[in-house]
């Protein structure tokens, strides 16, 4: 670490040499690994490591508010104009209100619902951009790693909040309050919470308690009296619990949280993907009649039968599947199904273009 430090530093100073001496070199080295441990919420001085030879010139400063702080605004002040611009009505109506909640200080629970394809992430993205280019913190997390990668700089919500991965009814965030994380929550304008619906209440109830703990409110204001962005579509997928019945898994869901009581919900329902395309199009009439068919599943209006021995188990039930949507064989149904989905793939494996598509 000293040699890339000595190194950075004769850089730093080019054309003038510069050679900084052993105690110079120490102290960088000492305050490169309190900085690596703080990241991790860890004391150097607990740690029986070295102190310096002389004391910092100046207060060590959050690293975590920093990063939060760290963007060009000239250019997402840019993005945020595209954006808004090609925002539908719904979402112009969700962008305000959460903006102007925002900027009054208004303590709100939002959720945003709305099927595949309305443009959460879009909206939640344009949100991110206003904001922080007008130098406000917004956090953004998701209920899964695959989500959080469409959120700008976005982060698991246990890998952000610290969740315990065993919870129950009575857990808190493993955030200490003094600390650097914690006052980056504190400074926090904004939380936005993408695929909301797959996570355990329990982890939402955990983070209000912290929350809370932390900015010392102990009346009902939900989260301290932060302003909360919950995303997601309810006919989708509930938050898994190994063998649970369905009274169960509900019970997990923040439906049933009594978070719920202070959401204000926001419903999208203009399918932006449909809007890509040419109306007259044979893709657009496949995409559409698909769009609504799943939409006919989800709100139980398409046409279903109850499996004949279990008349009595609302959950037990038979969908007509389209016979476009099928794939008919007689013969290896596993290869039957890499054949449609990679059709020559032996004879163009190495065919970049054909491997992009």
């Amino acid at each position: 670490m000293s040699e890339d430090i000595e190194h950075n530093l004769k850089l730093q100073y080019h054309p003038f040499v510069y050679n900084p001496t052993e105690s110079e070199l120490y102290d960088s080295v000492l305050a490169e690994i309190e900085q690596l441990l703080a990241k991790n919420e860890i004391n150097i001085t607990k740690h029986n490591l070295p102190q310096r030879t002389t004391s910092p010139k100046t207060i060590p400063s959050n690293h975590f508010i920093e990063e939060e702080l760290n963007y060009d605004t000239v250019k997402l002040e840019y993005e945020a104009n595209i954006s808004y611009n090609q925002l539908n009505t719904e979402q112009k109506e969700a962008f305000h209100k959460v903006i102007d909640s925002v900027l009054r200080h208004e303590p709100k629970i939002f959720f945003i619902a709305g099927h595949g394809g309305t443009g959460k992430t879009f909206l939640y993205n344009a949100i991110v951009s206003y904001l922080r280019a007008r130098k406000k913190i917004v956090l953004t997390v998701a209920s899964s790693g695959v989500a959080s990668l469409l959120l700008p700089n976005g982060r698991t919500a246990h890998s952000r909040f610290h969740i315990p991965i065993d919870i129950d009814e009575l857990s808190i965030c493993e955030v200490i309050r003094g600390t650097k994380l914690a006052d980056l929550f504190i400074a926090t304008d904004l939380i936005i919470w993408d695929e909301a619906i797959m996570t355990n209440r329990q982890c939402f109830e955990a983070l209000d308690r912290s929350f809370k703990d932390i900015l010392s409110e102990k009346g009902d204001i939900p989260f301290g009296g932060k302003i909360v962005v919950l995303g997601g579509d309810p006919k989708q997928i509930l938050p898994v619990i190994e063998n649970a019945s369905k009274a169960q898994i509900i019970n997990a869901s923040i439906f049933r949280s009594y978070l719920w009581k202070y959401v204000t919900k926001i419903i999208l329902h203009e399918n932006m993907r449909l809007k890509k395309i040419k109306n007259n199009s044979l893709e657009y009439k496949e995409l559409s009649e698909f769009n609504d068919w799943i939409l006919r599943i989800g709100n139980e209006s398409e046409k279903i039968n109850m499996i004949p021995e279990t008349k009595e188990d609302n959950d037990s039930n038979i969908v007509q599947i389209p016979q476009d949507l099928l794939l008919s064989t007689t013969g290896n149904k596993i290869q039957a199904l890499i054949e449609c989905t990679y059709p020559d793939f032996l004879s163009n494996y190495n065919n970049p273009e054909y491997i992009k598509k």
